[in-house]
């Protein structure tokens, strides 16, 4: 029965595709980011331009997922706690 079960999670950082997903999602939001921060600035959109910082947020967000997905489960929890400190940093900001 276990073999057709989804993969725990401390397995999930072996496994080649969501490695690759991951790097699909951080190029396509850093591209996102780009355009956004140049529309925004051409056009003098504020709009465009806090959407664009919010895909730089979550660009580094994927970036740190990357950056630990291998490393120690400690360290993976301190990058889970950067980043939750850093959404309620945007948080407050905007707030």
């Amino acid at each position: 029965m276990s073999a057709h079960s989804c993969p725990a999670p401390s397995q999930i950082d072996i496994l080649p595709r969501y490695r690759r997903m991951l790097w699909v999602a951080l190029i396509v939001t850093s591209a996102m980011f780009v355009v956004e921060l140049g529309a925004g600035f051409s056009s003098g959109s504020l709009c465009l331009l806090a959407d664009a910082i919010d895909f730089a947020g979550d660009a580094f967000n994927y970036g740190v997922s990357l950056a630990v997905l291998a490393l120690a489960l400690a360290w993976r929890a301190r990058a889970a706690a950067l980043k939750a400190f850093s959404m309620m940093g945007f948080g407050l900001y905007v707030a």
